[in-house]
């Protein structure tokens, strides 16, 4: 365990459409542009971050572990999460 989130409790987020809308059609200004391999085919990801999203963080993180979970492809949090300012351990298996 990371040293300074010793002896903090965990909180368990949803990251999508709870955090973050993600989509692969053209609509609006995204937040983010990911680009994306799925079999051998490069897609981009649109993704809207939820109003307050950043404020949240900010706060949450400052009082628990916080643990984003996706059922998206693993490569799409990673790619979510290194973006931003705060600090995230990413484990890809559920194990």
């Amino acid at each position: 365990m990371i040293k300074f989130l010793k002896g903090r409790k965990t909180l368990v987020l949803d990251l999508d459409e709870t955090l973050v809308h993600s989509t692969f059609q053209l609509v609006g200004d995204a937040d983010l542009n990911i680009p994306v391999n799925i079999q051998e085919a490069t897609y981009n990801i649109r993704v809207f971050l939820r109003p307050g999203l950043k404020e949240f963080l900010e706060k949450v993180s400052a009082i628990y572990e916080v643990i984003l979970f996706t059922a998206s492809l693993p490569e799409v949090l990673l790619l979510k999460t290194e973006r931003s300012s705060y600090h995230f351990t990413v484990r890809t298996d559920v194990s």
